[in-house]
């Protein structure tokens, strides 16, 4: 379920989200690695974030997080 609300965001906005979140990664080392400038990192993670907000992706996310961690 979750990779499903992902396919819906381009290949660069899954990077950005996977080396922020998952690798822990500032936005200065992704920017060393890519050759993006630091801001322009902050930018392109915003628009990410705004996209995830988008109805039909947040309801995905909710479903698989109410499945993943809610307990009866």
């Amino acid at each position: 379920m979750l990779k499903r609300a992902l396919e819906r965001l381009s290949a660069a906005q899954t990077d950005i989200l996977s080396k922020r979140f998952y690798h822990r990664k500032t936005p200065r080392e992704f920017s060393t690695e890519t050759g993006i400038p630091p801001e322009r990192v902050r930018q392109r993670e915003a628009q990410t974030l705004r996209a995830l907000r988008c109805p039909q992706i947040s309801r995905k996310l909710r479903e698989y997080n109410d499945q993943r961690f809610w307990r009866p």
